[in-house]
């Protein structure tokens, strides 16, 4: 049964990788550009906007002669409206405010990961294992002045599953978090954002591991208010810290509400391949208060290649982790990995 989801959820990754990489890219014209969106004009071009890491947010303008004919077909995705004192709100805008940590094993993403483990505390776990995310950041809405599109506000949506199947144990999920969230970004000026928010984790164990090895869920669950911010202090560098509280805990008896993380990442996406290419190289480390504040230690190392015309970005990589389990219901875990994998954002 592990087997069939693991298949499953990798041809779901494929699928959307060969999608996201094959999507017709948009080309200027005179007129406009005509397609499933409607007409866009050229100002759909100079608003390309590239924040402090390279990542570009795309801000479309419609024209608005064809808005009566075409409404009716066309799809809100990344529409912007003028609002009065000199104030736009973008519809499910490309792109975020706040961007996700790169090295955080709880980040919503896609991803799959080949691990290996040079040390596990889960019993009866296996020492080579498939990791799979996946998960994303969704947009709602974005209010920003004019000309400045990189800095106001932005109202987010996110969800994400995180899962292990174990190689030497005939393919079994290990376990599983299922994570979703709502936050609010603010990015006033420079390279300065903020994110609050509320984010809720579900762990589960594994039905074939917990058939193998009798082990009952703890229910590990909680709802956390959350409280983050970054700093991009150069184009390429940049800090975060963020704290957790959680509101609500499924199980107090083993259970603590406060937890930490921060960061730095170093981002350079256009070294290589006339701008196409870069490199990266990210740190996360994060803590809980029932572990002791023990430390969660997460480096991630590769290459970065950002679509800019379709606010994604991709990369490949090498991942060394030390810590404690990614899933609560093994939390009391400690595991040590490394790791190969592919990641992207949507």
């Amino acid at each position: 049964m592990a087997r069939f989801i693991f298949d499953v959820a990798f041809c779901i990754l494929l699928l959307t990788c060969v999608f996201c990489l094959t999507e017709p890219v948009l080309k200027e014209s005179q007129a406009g550009i005509k397609g499933e969106l409607g007409i866009v004009t050229k100002e759909f071009l100079t608003n390309f906007a590239t924040n402090e890491a390279g990542a570009a947010v795309r801000n479309v303008s419609y024209d608005e002669s064809n808005t009566k004919k075409e409404t009716s077909r066309r799809l809100v995705w990344n529409r912007k409206i003028a609002l009065k004192s000199g104030w736009n709100m973008v519809l499910s805008p490309a792109g975020d405010l706040y961007h996700r940590y790169i090295a955080d094993p709880h980040s919503p993403s896609f991803s799959i990961m080949r691990m290996s483990f040079s040390k596990t505390e889960i019993n009866e776990a296996g020492k080579s294992r498939w990791g799979l995310h996946l998960g994303t950041r969704f947009g709602l809405l974005r209010f920003h002045k004019d000309g400045d599109p990189n800095h106001g506000f932005q109202l987010d949506i996110e969800a994400g599953f995180i899962g292990q199947f174990d190689i030497d144990n005939s393919w079994d999920n290990i376990g599983w978090d299922g994570i979703y969230g709502i936050q609010l970004a603010w990015a006033p000026f420079g390279g300065f954002a903020f994110r609050f928010g509320t984010l809720h984790d579900s762990s589960h164990v594994g039905d074939e591991y917990a058939e193998r090895t009798g082990r009952e869920r703890i229910n590990y669950t909680r709802e956390d208010w959350i409280l983050g911010g970054s700093w991009y202090f150069t184009k390429k560098w940049r800090i975060y810290a963020e704290v957790g509280y959680a509101r609500e805990l499924r199980n107090e008896d083993l259970m603590d509400p406060l937890r930490v993380l921060y960061g730095l990442e170093y981002v350079s996406s256009d070294s290589f391949w006339k701008g196409r290419l870069g490199w990266y190289a990210a740190v996360n480390v994060s803590s809980y208060e029932e572990n002791d504040w023990n430390l969660n230690n997460t480096i991630q190392v590769g290459l970065i290649f950002s679509a800019k015309d379709l606010s994604r970005n991709y990369r490949l990589g090498i991942e060394y982790y030390n810590g404690r389990s990614h899933f609560g219901e093994f939390f009391q875990d400690y595991e040590k990995y490394l790791a190969v994998g592919f990641w992207f954002n949507l």
